[in-house]
């Protein structure tokens, strides 16, 4: 969803950044209010970020190893992977904070 994002609309990288893990983070929010039709607990949400942000390091880490593979990559090029990479996990974060049953 990043690529065609900013290849057809010409999307900074920032906002597509922020867009997609907003889309990500409302779809898994939605996913488990139809599945179990309640919002999550706090253990549940922490559980759900857990996995989810489990899956993104595991994504992210083996596109640095195939980058460093291939090239090196300097401190601002780290930087700006992990600033990407962030994006998902924090805002899966907040929503699903803001759709949590208290």
């Amino acid at each position: 969803l990043n690529l065609p994002l900013r290849l057809l609309w010409l999307m900074p990288g920032l906002l597509v950044n922020l867009l997609v893990a907003t889309l990500v983070a409302a779809g898994i929010a939605l996913a488990f209010h139809l599945r179990h039709q309640r919002r999550p607990t706090a253990p549940e949400r922490r559980r759900i970020l857990l996995l989810y942000g489990g899956g993104m390091t595991l994504l992210y880490a083996t596109l640095l190893a195939v980058i460093e593979w291939h090239e090196v990559l300097g401190h601002a090029g780290l930087l700006l992977l992990i600033l990407n990479y962030l994006c998902y996990p924090v805002m899966a974060c907040w929503i699903l904070r803001a759709s949590t049953a208290d």
